[in-house]
């Protein structure tokens, strides 16, 4: 499968993603056309009917390796624990 910009992609390039039909690729243009734009795969769990098994095929569809709110998290707690 190719990438798949979530800003830019059709209705029929969300349905070659595995666990999307139809309704949901619907629900996800709207969601994205709503916001204006998708930062990160993540913001589609506020999308009605999503699995975590579809956000991951999306996640690997888009080419997204991990939540960008888990990484500054997880370089937040470090500076912390380095200051003590």
């Amino acid at each position: 499968m190719r990438n798949i910009d979530l800003n830019t992609a059709s209705k029929e390039d969300l349905l070659e993603v595995s666990g999307i039909d139809p309704s949901l690729a619907d629900r996800i243009i709207q969601f994205r056309d709503e916001r204006g734009g998708i930062d990160s795969v993540d913001e589609l769990r506020e999308v009605g009917g999503i699995s975590e098994s579809t956000i991951e095929e999306l996640r690997a569809a888009a080419g997204e390796s991990e939540s960008a709110d888990v990484e500054s998290e997880g370089i937040e707690e470090s500076e912390e624990e380095e200051e003590w």
